[in-house]
């Protein structure tokens, strides 16, 4: 308990230390933390009560007033976990894994109505599907995406205002052309669903 403590403490300042680096930046900062391996909370391998593992995550967030705090997961984990805490910024990748998500509507929907932030990560990180995808591709991707969430309950009026589009993960392994290609996706399909549902800002 005291080795996780000095930990969670070392995490939040230097968690603190980029979001005052960003604010010389912009006036508004927005901080994930990447969570490689929330998935193995719980088992065999990884013993931590889920109200400590959500404990740890608060008082980073707690930490850091002014900031949209927000987890990246790569893969699939336990959702319902995440959105038990104070996180405000889900970053997820909904080219894979997101359907993950229709097992906690209940969660989603009240993570929306407390104004959380939905990052779709529905561009994708590997080289074939980054060569093969278009904007309007993956635009579709994401229709289908916010259709299937509708039929749980998850209401495409409350997801798409609250909707962010990334890459579904890091880039920093991908050849250079590889990762330009990816970001410039990324811009293009975030201006065409601005377009198509009439976002201003």
């Amino acid at each position: 308990p005291v080795g996780r403590d000095v930990l969670v403490k070392y995490l939040l300042r230097v968690a603190q230390w980029q979001a005052e680096q960003l604010r010389r930046l912009s006036g508004t900062v927005i901080l994930a933390l990447d969570e490689p391996y929330l998935a193995s909370v719980g088992s065999a391998i990884v013993s931590l009560p889920r109200e400590e593992v959500i404990a740890a995550l608060d008082e980073i967030f707690d930490g850091l007033p002014g900031v949209l705090c927000g987890i990246h997961c790569c893969a699939n984990t336990d959702w319902g976990l995440l959105l038990a805490s104070k996180v405000g910024y889900l970053s997820f990748d909904a080219y894979e894994y997101a359907d993950s998500l229709l097992l906690y509507p209940e969660e989603v929907s009240a993570f929306l109505a407390r104004g959380g932030v939905l990052a779709f990560g529905v561009v994708p990180t590997a080289r074939e599907a980054i060569a093969a995808e278009t904007p309007e591709s993956l635009a579709d991707r994401l229709e289908r995406i916010l259709d299937r969430y509708a039929a749980r309950g998850i209401p495409r009026e409350a997801a798409v205002p609250a909707a962010v589009i990334t890459p579904a993960c890091g880039l920093g392994t991908l050849p250079e052309e590889s990762a330009e290609r990816a970001l410039r996706l990324t811009v293009e399909l975030s201006a065409l669903l601005r377009a198509r549902y009439g976002a201003t800002s």
